[in-house]
This record gives C-alpha cells, structure tokens and sequence, in this order.
C-alpha cells in the first residue's frame, strides 16, 4: 500500500516506518517529512482491530469469517487520502473428533484401515500424529490419521483413566 502522493518511500508498514526513522504519536504515524497519517477500516470480524496510527491488526479472531475484502483508507494531516485492498479471511478452529473408541487386532493379521480420530477446521492441510507410538507394523497416515498395517503382537485398547 502507498501513501496518497505516491512517493514510494510512503510505504504504510509498521516495521518499514520505523527502519525508516518515522515516528508513531497516539493515532497518526509522523513521517519524517512531518506529514501524519491516519488509517481506517471497516469493521473488522470480531475480536480483532485495527490500530490507527500504524495500521496493524491485533487481536484474536473470535469467530470464523468467509474471505471478504477490506478497503484501508490512509488519511494524512493534509486530508489527502489513499485507499488500497486486502483479503482476510477466518477459518475456524481445528477440532478432533473420535471416531472410533476402541479396536482389537490380531497377530500377524492384516488391519483393515481404520480411522480412529477425524479432524476439521483449521487451516489446512491437517496432519494427524499419534502418541505413545503405534504397535511394530502399524502406522498412521499422516494426512488421514488412517492406521493400516500387520501388528507384530496382539494389540489391545489401552485403559483410559
């Protein structure tokens, strides 16, 4: 994003105003040429904001949100304002449900494939791992959490407690 008289060194990123020896001052950022600018948005999705003085958004997203696109609109002291773009989106948080609670196998006999745990939400890919690690000859897909396999040994459920 570029300030409204199109100077390159406008940039409205935090970090580059401050490589750059600008100053922020409750609300506006003061550039070193002395002009201040001030940003706004439309709301944001909930729990999150949009610091004035330098454009940052903070916050922790309380509930998902679809991509929509947001129009920041820079404001300097002179009332010269420029406006650019940017696409945010929300996902949901990730959840693991289970799906099968206990399976006995046999010795030496070849699994059928199983899911025990299903995961959604999140940001995607998933990748699923298991803890304590599985019986010799078993494995867990990691993009499916599909176990399969030949145990070594008889597997029992382990006791939940």
């Amino acid at each position: 994003m570029r300030a409204a008289d199109g100077d390159p060194g406008d940039c409205l990123d935090h970090a580059d105003a401050e490589s750059r020896g600008d100053v922020l001052h409750s609300g506006y950022r003061v550039r070193r040429d002395g002009i201040a600018q001030l940003y706004r948005l439309a709301e944001l999705p909930t729990g999150l904001s949009m610091t004035s003085g330098s454009g940052a958004i903070t916050g922790t997203p309380t509930v998902a949100s679809a991509a929509t696109t947001y129009t920041v609109t820079v404001t300097d002291a002179n009332n010269a304002t420029a406006a650019a773009t940017f696409v945010l989106t929300v996902n949901g948080a990730v959840t693991a449900t289970q799906a099968i609670a206990s399976t006995m196998l046999t010795r030496n006999h070849a699994a059928t494939s199983f899911t025990p745990v299903t995961g959604s939400g999140g940001t995607g890919p998933l990748a699923y791992s298991v803890l304590p690690s599985l019986p010799t000859g078993l494995n867990m897909a990691s993009g499916t959490g599909a176990i399969t396999g030949t145990p070594a040994w008889r597997v029992r459920p382990r006791p939940t407690r």
